[in-house]
């Protein structure tokens, strides 16, 4: 009795709590449990949960069990659950090791390693299970591997099928990476990946079924893949038009942004072209080939006409048309400001196969040019798919002619009402590698006991979070709360906000104020500062809406909201990246802005000029303010009765404090750049990973 009373003190809530808490830190765990008088479950308990779980290498049977209840309870609400399977090798430290039973550390397919003389395993080859019309994921198996063939791949992939079949899951697809051996898998039990073909086909069927499974190549590798191939030095690309595609334009970008201080609206800096030190940072790749930075490429060539960006239009398709496939092979949103990240259904059906079809037409126009070291000549150009770089494009295709087929299959059947694609990328694999490696604290390489102790802790999880709603614990959507105190909000309000030139005069920082800005004479004409380059002019103005649009969103005074806006503008910047999202600052606004960032631009070069306070800059720029700022707001709406100041005076330091918030975070990203020469610490830590160390 007195062991059933212990049981029923921790509800099925608190125990996913201890689990998830003891999971992240067992130090953070024993602090909560002794501050809160040990209301939690002692760790010895938590273990015995474990203990029920058989975390070996395999096919899971708890999982699939879990499997087959989420699809009992989805036909019972007359639903047929469609799932995309997924499979990835995570390196893992080679190391033997003593379990208390046997000896672990070696592949699975290995009987007797000690008499068989075979090598450590390196990887755990895991499976996951995503539910497309559902809400979880669950890794069902995995094994230990040193080195797998395709043909052994393909029966294991075999046995995985056929295990989810007996569950009821109808599998749609099969993701993995860009690895060749996995392409040769699926090539094994019946796809056709060879895109020059015309009978590609990027599918096999179902080992039981004889359904549709469509191969998917993860886009996120396919992405980095694209950019890769663009920073070859050793071979030249050429589009369907015979124009060459130059990485060097997006070299020079960099350093022509850099020259003038500001971006012309995208992310392009210093670790973006130096990507060799980190490339398998995807956010990296994906920022570099985005619509932005194809905008700013055609800005400079087309309406600055500078010479150094001639040219550059077939590198602004290039990166156009991947910026658009890899969104939509990443669409899950319906509210997506893009129509190409929806999740395909029968509304935009018509719109999605004319981009798609234009992705492919132009990939499959891509052409290669190599260079022949012997007779020192360039080589005839031939299709980039029947080349040892095709994977980045091949998977592109091959995605492309999924998310179609896969409407023909499931939307149009009335099987599934929309596609969304991004329940297909191998997202949910990598967030659960990272929650492996995480449980290792300092130690981000697990050995082969490490990691069985981390996917069973993950998979109780699962488990747990599944009991009362039926879906598996959500490793990849866990958020994090925003600290917020009253005193930190503060609103453009006449009643909370005071002038900034209420007690200037007793303010000491303007003494360092006017030791830092020596030349600086408050009352001298405007003139004296330096003129803005075109650029610079084009890049204040569309800062310039950004500013207007933050102000709007804490702004109470009606009047003062709509003089931040205005209805047209002179910004080429602003004409070329306009696609109907973006507002036009006011005139005034405008001034303000390209009147800080010529006083900022004044400054640059004086020593400490960074560590101005905001007070300090803000008093100082708005001495020198023209009257004729906000000259439309009417008189008596501009006088305040409380006299803590005028609502032009508050809009105008608003706005200043706002645009130099904007530069300063701008200016410190460049400084610490040039701090570090050369990145080295992820390639590192990843090259130890890789070796099994």
């Amino acid at each position: 009795m007195i062991h059933a009373k212990e049981k029923d003190r921790y509800s099925p809530e608190l125990t996913k709590f201890a689990l998830t808490l003891n999971f992240h830190s067992p130090a953070a765990y024993e602090y909560v449990r002794e501050q809160f008088m040990k209301s939690l479950p002692h760790p010895k308990t938590i273990s015995k949960l474990y203990e029920v779980i058989n975390g070996d290498p395999g096919f899971n049977t708890e999982a699939l069990r879990a499997v087959k209840v989420a699809v009992d309870e989805a036909k019972v609400n007359g639903k047929e659950l469609i799932c995309a399977l997924m499979c990835d090798e995570i390196h893992i430290r080679k190391q033997a090791q003593w379990t208390g039973q046997s000896v672990t550390g070696w592949p699975s397919s290995t009987r007797s390693p000690f008499t068989d003389n075979a090598p450590l395993a390196k990887e755990a080859w895991v499976f996951m299970l995503v539910a497309v019309n559902g809400s979880w994921k669950m890794p069902v198996g995995y094994f230990l591997i040193n080195c797998m063939r395709s043909v052994e791949r393909s029966n294991v992939l075999k046995q995985c099928l056929h295990a989810l079949h007996d569950t009821g899951a109808t599998v749609a697809s099969l993701t993995f990476d860009g690895n060749s051996v996995n392409v040769t898998m699926t090539e094994c039990l019946g796809a056709q990946m060879d895109a020059r073909r015309p009978d590609f086909q990027p599918w096999f069927l179902h080992p039981v079924t004889q359904a549709k499974v469509f191969v998917v190549l993860d886009a996120a590798h396919m992405i980095k893949l694209w950019r890769n191939i663009l920073g070859n030095n050793t071979i030249k690309i050429l589009d369907g038009n015979n124009r060459e595609i130059k990485w060097l334009y997006l070299v020079k970008l960099h350093e022509f942004q850099d020259r003038e201080g500001l971006l012309a609206g995208n992310k392009v800096r210093k670790s973006h072209i130096n990507f060799e030190q980190n490339k398998m940072n995807v956010r990296r790749a994906a920022q570099l080939l985005s619509l932005s930075t194809a905008d700013a490429l055609l800005y400079l060539c087309n309406d600055l006409k500078h010479p150094d960006f001639f040219g550059c239009e077939a590198t602004a398709e290039y990166i156009r048309i991947a910026d658009m496939v890899f969104d939509i092979l990443n669409s899950k949103n319906f509210h997506a400001r893009k129509n190409q990240n929806r999740p395909i259904c029968q509304e935009n059906y018509g719109l999605f196969k004319k981009l798609c079809e234009e992705g492919r037409r132009y990939i499959c126009g891509l052409q290669v040019v190599t260079w022949n070291g012997y007779t020192k000549q360039w080589h005839d150009p031939i299709s980039i798919l029947g080349t040892l770089w095709q994977t980045g494009f091949l998977g592109f295709i091959s995605g492309i002619d999924t998310a179609l087929s896969m409407y023909d299959t499931y939307v149009v059947s009335g099987r599934l009402k929309f596609i969304p694609m991004y329940k297909l990328s191998q997202d949910h694999l990598e967030t659960f590698f990272c929650a492996v490696r995480s449980r290792g604290g300092w130690n981000n390489n697990p050995n082969v006991k490490q990691f069985m102790s981390a996917y069973k802790r993950l998979l109780v999880q699962v488990q747990l979070g599944g009991k009362k709603n039926s879906n598996c614990w959500p490793l990849d959507s866990t958020r994090i709360l925003n600290i917020s105190t009253s005193s930190k909000h503060k609103h453009l309000n006449p009643n909370s906000v005071t002038d900034g030139d209420e007690g200037e005069d007793e303010d000491p920082r303007l003494a360092y104020d006017d030791f830092l800005i020596a030349n600086h004479d408050p009352h001298a004409p405007i003139q004296s500062l330096s003129a803005l380059s075109p650029f610079v002019t084009d890049c204040v103005e569309y800062i310039a809406g950004f500013v207007s649009r933050s102000l709007s969103e804490s702004l109470q005074c009606v009047v003062c909201d709509n003089a931040l806006f205005g209805e047209t503008h002179k910004s080429d910047l602003l004409r070329a990246k306009n696609r109907g999202g973006l507002v036009f600052a006011s005139q005034s606004v405008v001034s303000i802005c390209k009147f800080t960032e010529q006083i900022i631009r004044h400054n640059s070069h004086k020593k400490n000029s960074l560590r101005l306070a905001l007070p300090v800059y803000t008093t100082s720029i708005k001495r020198r303010i023209s009257s004729s700022i906000f000259s439309n707001l009417d008189r008596d709406h501009d006088f305040s009765d409380d006299g803590l100041g005028t609502h032009r005076s508050l809009l105008i330091s608003s706005i200043i404090k706002k645009y130099l918030v904007t530069r300063i975070c701008h200016d410190v990203k460049r400084l610490n750049e040039q701090l570090v020469q050369k990145s080295i610490r992820q390639k590192l830590t990843k090259t130890i990973i890789f070796q099994g160390q």
